[in-house]
């Protein structure tokens, strides 16, 4: 034990060392870790490039340009170039030992060390070779050839990289921008790392189209063979193109194994769709979709599966999604958001996504928008798919058939701000309360500000009607309330200016003073559609209701009291530190809660002490923390805090704890950082301490070798019915090919 003590303090002051060498500046000691970074990941994955001869700019289209040591003239319409030949024409160049060309056919053959540079910058090293001249259509043996790219932000005629290289026994070209090679090989690595190879008995490359397709082809890692398909088609550029991806192979607790052979179809630019069929060892066959476009004023997803007679269940499974957004002009806009499955398990059973495999509901929705310069208004129709059907009917969502609101923004005026909001709501839920709810919010302020500090007095009237139907006996079927509220809300602004380490920096002290109030009026007579209890926190301290929606306005009568302190700095305006502390002090009891019944009012005379700490170092590293504390019980009430550093996509961390008094604690963590050049790992996980167990868990390792990729991932989570599942995911990735891929 004291062994394991002293190695990690060693470890530990060790790492330390850099930061004592530079007099513990934290700045120091970043770039230290930065600068090993640096000299780790340099020159990763760099491609070959391609050695390009140069061309003649002075021959015109059409014009043949031959060099060589010594001509020979075998009758007038044959000659034969010997020694360092060379011929030209219309951008593609040939040399060799010996060409014979003949003028009649325009063709010429060669024979020896025979290199070819076509006019996309394409190079062809062969032993024979014959060859038109014009038509570029000929074959050559014994070939290794080099697939090149333009360099990005270099000279399209001068720089090229290397996008695929590799060796066939013949070639057939077909003209300038299509070849079929036999008996060949392909890959996109590096040549002196050639790991990942596509062996085939032919491969077409057509690269007008920019796309290649083999048959009877053959993968090989490490010259071990992995996988063959009778045919595959691929990418020859980053254009999409329309064919088969690689298969998925899938490996879940619930569905069993299986199989994903999905085929792209590229419709238009801006048109796309994916169909996939898919077969699980547990469940049965499944077809799959998607399709995606994208326009000047919109753009729609849609997404569906379905499986009939599953095995397991003997019912037909399916789910379905499409969420589109359109902009009309003038100021109008439309969404629509709809999505339906067939089971409450259906997320558990074919969806990988935590967010989606707890879902309670799904939302099915349309609405139109409008937006002017001084209104803005919106229409909504909107219901739920209940997926858990456990849950009892008075605990499910209204329909709102429809909801109607605007809202004005009016120009202020001598300091002076008027605005109207209001809304129309017909909310219907089978034998329940139901019926349309009218709600108009009117109020006028008094906005003065200055760089010292504000002063805003709000008064607002509001006013909610009802008309409903299925009440219980004796209840108004027309209740309405109507309110008259008054807030005022002020602060001041203090600042100091401060030198630091050669750094001038600001620090701020921000008293606010907020008073509310709302006059008691017994709403039991209203039922509660759509409003719930706000969170208490910071931000709803200065809210002029404490309750989510127009059902209930709670009564009050109090004065939150608050001061926020920030460091910035001076040269950028750089917000580095941010603290506020907050309490509200009652004056009258709070009688108004979500009960259709009386309840006991609130008597306590003031709330709990809330605090938020924002910090940001600098870009890469930043830290919120919020509590809760209930200075009459002496106990912290909730507590929150996260931490997250993000320097690049590959190096990103968080930490966050979340304590809940007599509630819950737990603790989420979550990690991306390589662990070399070529290598990345992942981690995450949330941690139960009060049941002293993981909610989830997962951990991958990848391993990135420029041509190829390959990732190993394990998840285990609980699931809708409080058991464990796991899942195992592999990821191979072949860049510039496409994906293999397997998991959840």
């Amino acid at each position: 034990m004291h062994t394991k003590i002293a190695l990690k303090t060693t470890i530990f002051l060790l790492s330390l060392t850099p930061l004592a060498s530079s007099a513990f500046s934290f700045e120091g000691y970043q770039e230290y870790l930065l600068d090993s970074y640096r000299e780790l990941f340099a020159d990763v994955c760099v491609a070959d490039t391609a050695q390009l001869s140069a061309l003649d700019a002075e021959l015109k289209p059409g014009a043949v340009a031959i060099e060589a040591d010594q001509t020979e003239i075998i009758d007038q319409n044959k000659l034969v170039f010997t020694g360092n030949a060379e011929i030209e024409r219309n951008g593609m160049l040939v040399n060799a030992d010996r060409v014979t060309y003949d003028k009649a056919g325009d063709t010429f053959t060669g024979q020896g060390d025979i290199r070819i540079q076509d006019p996309s910058g394409n190079i062809f090293m062969a032993q024979s070779m014959e060859m038109e001249v014009e038509t570029a259509i000929g074959s050559a043996e014994d070939v290794k050839y080099e697939i090149t790219s333009v360099i990005p932000g270099g000279e399209a005629d001068k720089e090229k990289y290397i996008r695929a290289h590799g060796q066939a026994r013949r070639i057939d070209f077909e003209g300038h921008d299509l070849m079929t090679l036999h008996d060949a090989t392909y890959s996109t690595c590096r040549k002196d790392k050639e790991i990942a190879v596509l062996n085939a008995g032919k491969i077409e490359l057509d690269q007008d189209a920019g796309v290649g397709k083999a048959r009877n082809m053959k993968l090989r890692l490490y010259d071990v063979p992995v996988f063959w398909f009778p045919y595959v088609s691929f990418a020859l550029n980053d254009d999409r193109k329309t064919g088969f991806l690689m298969p998925s192979f899938i490996s879940t607790d619930r569905s069993g194994s299986g199989l994903k052979i999905p085929y792209y179809i590229n419709i238009a630019p801006n048109v796309d769709a994916t169909v996939s069929g898919n077969y699980y060892s547990k469940r049965g066959a499944q077809l799959q979709g998607e399709l995606r476009y994208l326009t000047r004023k919109g753009k729609g997803n849609f997404n569906g599966a379905y499986l009939a007679d599953d095995k397991q269940t003997d019912e037909n499974r399916y789910g379905y999604k499409f969420d589109l957004n359109q902009r009309f002009g003038g100021g109008w806009s439309g969404a629509v958001n709809y999505a339906e499955v067939s089971d409450e398990d259906y997320f558990e059973d074919f969806s990988g996504n935590l967010m989606l495999t707890s879902a309670t509901y799904l939302r099915q929705e349309a609405r139109i928008d409008y937006g002017g310069r001084w209104l803005r208004a919106n229409a909504l129709y909107s219901k739920f798919q209940t997926i858990d059907e456990d849950i009892p009917e008075s605990r499910r969502p209204y329909k709102r058939e429809p909801a109607i609101s605007f809202s004005t923004n009016i120009p202020k005026v001598e300091n002076f701000k008027f605005d109207v909001s209001g809304s129309y709501t017909d909310f219907q839920r089978t034998d329940r309360v139901s019926g349309p709810r009218s709600d108009l919010d009117a109020s006028i302020a008094y906005d003065f500000r200055k760089i010292y500090g504000f002063f805003k007095p709000k008064a607002t009237f509001r006013y909610t009607a009802y008309d409903l139907t299925d009440v219980a006996a004796g209840d108004p079927t027309t209740p309405d309330r109507s309110l008259g509220i008054f807030s005022l809300d002020t602060g001041l602004y203090f600042d100091k200016e401060s030198f630091i380490k050669g750094k001038d920096f600001t620090t701020t002290l921000e008293p606010r003073l907020f008073y509310l109030y709302v006059p008691y009026e017994d709403q039991t007579d209203i039922p509660v559609f759509d409003t719930g209890q706000t969170t208490f926190s910071m931000g709803t301290m200065f809210r002029e209701n404490r309750f989510t929606g127009p059902d209930r306005i709670g009564d009050a009568n109090q004065l939150t009291v608050a001061l926020t302190s920030r460091f910035i700095n001076a040269d950028n305006g750089k917000e580095l530190l941010r603290g506020t502390l907050g309490q509200i002090y009652y004056f009258d009891d709070r009688k108004v809660s979500l009960s259709t019944r009386p309840t006991e009012p609130q008597t306590f005379n003031r709330s709990d002490f809330v605090g938020e700490l924002y910090t940001r170092l600098d870009d890469t590293f930043y830290m919120y923390n919020f509590f809760q504390y209930d200075s009459e019980e002496s106990e912290v009430g909730t507590f929150n805090t996260d931490l997250r550093y993000s320097k690049d996509a590959r190096r990103r961390a968080s930490l966050g704890y979340y304590y809940r008094n007599n509630s819950s604690q737990q603790v989420n963590a979550d990690v991306s950082w390589p662990l070399a050049p070529r290598w990345q790992l992942g981690a995450n996980a949330r941690y139960d301490v009060d049941e002293s167990d993981f909610l989830r868990s997962g951990v991958s390792l990848a391993y990135n070798a420029c041509c190829w990729g390959i990732s190993v991932g394990a998840e285990r989570r609980i699931d809708n019915n409080s058991e464990y599942v796991n899942a195992f995911l592999v990821q191979l990735e072949l860049n510039g090919l496409t994906k293999i891929k397997g998991g959840f």
